[in-house]
């Protein structure tokens, strides 16, 4: 007698790989850790790796525990803090680009979406093994660690693209009466993972080290990609292979884009003020 399958699960598709991502992103970019010393009353809290090589420039290895204190915090956490605001413009401003000129792409080559989401990914991976190098070089400044940190993953569209990819692949797939909770869903998937991964960064940053973390992160990210080519489908429709590269790279579609925004209708104030205000309120927050 064979157990038959129940039939949500056969509507799942890109759901364990986006999870895993989320969660690789959390622990990748927070590795953030907390100790306590000898004394109870003392709770010491450490960041990620930037701010660790920051504690002792002149160091050749990472300390021997990660539970020992910082010695010379407040020079590494204003480093951090320089750091972060051009890490920031980094790691939004190239995945915007990336996106204007990945998305008709994509479209013009037969709706191709597997690629905006394993892209992502990929270069997620390849992250997370420039960190280990980081670690292994520790002389190396923590500016070359941010660089490898942000660049890599905006050269590869980050979450903004394997988000745009995901949104595209389930409205190809779903009926219309279902694209928006099922859209709903997937990016509620973020909220879930993202705790999740930022407290499993700590337990792990602590007990198995940056060596550890780092690939934990890569072990889940394979998985993910892994995941990804046997559930994702390929939907993609056939399509004029003659097409030139110029269309999808043409800087008219970032005017086109732009002409969206400032496209009159009866909210266009509201939606540009957001758009101005977003990045003036995130930015502070993400550099302190």
């Amino acid at each position: 007698m064979f157990i038959t399958k129940p039939k949500w699960i056969e509507k799942i598709t890109v759901e364990p790989m986006l999870f895993l991502y989320f969660v690789t992103l959390a622990i990748s970019a927070l590795v953030i850790y907390q100790y306590l010393t000898d004394d109870w009353s003392r709770l010491q809290v450490g960041t990620n790796l930037i701010l660790r090589k920051g504690c002792d420039l002149t160091a050749t290895v990472q300390p021997a525990n990660l539970r020992d204190k910082c010695l010379n915090e407040s020079y590494a956490q204003e480093l951090v803090a320089k750091i972060q605001t051009w890490k920031l413009t980094i790691q939004y401003s190239v995945p915007l680009v990336f996106i204007l000129f990945a998305g008709p792409w994509s479209d013009t080559h037969g709706r191709r979406r597997r690629p905006l989401m394993f892209i992502p990914i990929a270069g997620q991976l390849l992250t997370d093994a420039f960190n280990v190098l980081n670690v292994y070089n520790w002389h190396w400044s923590p500016a070359i660690a941010a660089v490898s940190e942000c660049l890599v993953p905006a050269l590869t569209g980050s979450r903004i693209c394997c988000l745009v990819g995901v949104a595209s692949y389930v409205a190809d797939i779903t009926r219309v009466q279902d694209r928006t909770k099922r859209i709903g869903m997937l990016m509620s998937l973020y909220f879930i993972a993202t705790p999740v991964g930022a407290c499993t960064a700590g337990f792990l940053n602590v007990n198995i080290g940056f060596y550890g973390t780092f690939g934990a992160c890569m072990v889940m990210n394979v998985a993910a990609l892994a995941l990804g080519a046997v559930l994702v489908k390929d939907t993609s429709v056939p399509y004029d292979k003659a097409t030139s590269v110029w269309q999808t790279v043409n800087p008219k579609v970032i005017a086109d884009s732009v002409r969206v925004l400032v496209k009159k209708r009866p909210s266009r104030s509201l939606l540009i003020y957001m758009t101005v205000v977003s990045p003036l309120t995130v930015g502070p927050m993400q550099v302190l």
